[in-house]
């Protein structure tokens, strides 16, 4: 999937926007058809050095560039949130369990029943955060308000809102 995401960003056109973004209400959303990954610790090393584990960096590596795609198309940059807050609202989905009844299966996706298990949502929006940055802000600090919510559906994915307030 990065390979793909990176052949989109070498062939997309520059941006033609006009003019810059209103200085108001910016609003982007993503949906990614991904299974979210939570950040994990940093590990110890041989040697006593500290880093981040591989299935973190990747999945960051991989949000960033889904974000670089979508800012392209939206014309974003860090600068946009330059004295101004950002909301982000990050609805993730989780797949059903496959041994689950029909009925609950069909609670779940109506919302009825909603995930209690991990990934934890601080853990989930830190590597999404941390993939996003120096793509749609400069540091994740500028993040004013933000809500997170997890949901079951039948194949996972990740709906994220940024506005630029």
């Amino acid at each position: 999937m990065v390979n793909a995401v990176r052949a989109l960003l070498q062939f997309t056109t520059p941006c033609l926007c006009a003019t810059p973004p209103s200085p108001h209400l910016i609003v982007m959303t993503m949906i990614i058809y991904e299974t979210v990954v939570p950040k994990q610790r940093p590990r110890r090393g041989k040697g006593g050095y500290f880093y981040t584990p591989k299935k973190t960096v990747d999945f960051e590596n991989l949000i960033g560039e889904y974000g670089q795609v979508y800012a392209h198309e939206n014309c974003l940059h860090p600068d946009n949130s330059r004295d101004r807050g950002i909301r982000v609202s990050i609805d993730y989905y989780v797949k059903i369990p496959k041994s689950w009844s029909k009925k609950k299966k069909e609670q779940a996706l109506l919302g009825e029943i909603r995930p209690k298990c991990k990934p934890d949502n601080d853990n989930v929006e830190k590597s999404l955060y941390d993939g996003l940055e120096s793509v749609l802000w400069h540091n994740d600090s500028e993040i004013v308000e933000n809500k997170t919510r997890k949901f079951y559906a039948e194949e996972p994915r990740i709906e994220i809102d940024v506005e630029y307030l």
